[in-house]
């Protein structure tokens, strides 16, 4: 069960990694792209700060969210493993 619950946590911060690399520059791109779509100006001063924005909020999520998951599916098994004793 225990062997279970950590491969699953190992997928979960594998994929998590894998979009953690992909959103440096696919979101902000996409972002971007679709407010110049809807007609707005671009400039570099506002894509410069889209793209620090993103990759504060990047980096925040990325790091804390698979953790939190993580810590969540430890503490899970951890009340099972409990409960059967």
């Amino acid at each position: 069960m225990e062997v279970k619950a950590l491969k699953k946590r190992s997928y979960l911060r594998a994929g998590f990694m894998g979009v953690f690399t992909s959103n440096f520059t696919f979101i902000p791109f996409i972002t971007i792209f679709t407010y110049a779509l809807l007609g707005n100006n671009v400039t570099p001063d506002k894509a410069f700060f889209a793209v620090a924005i993103f990759n504060v909020m990047t980096e925040v999520m990325m790091y804390f969210v698979p953790n939190a998951a993580a810590s969540i599916g430890e503490l899970l098994t951890s009340i099972n493993r409990m409960e059967v004793w």
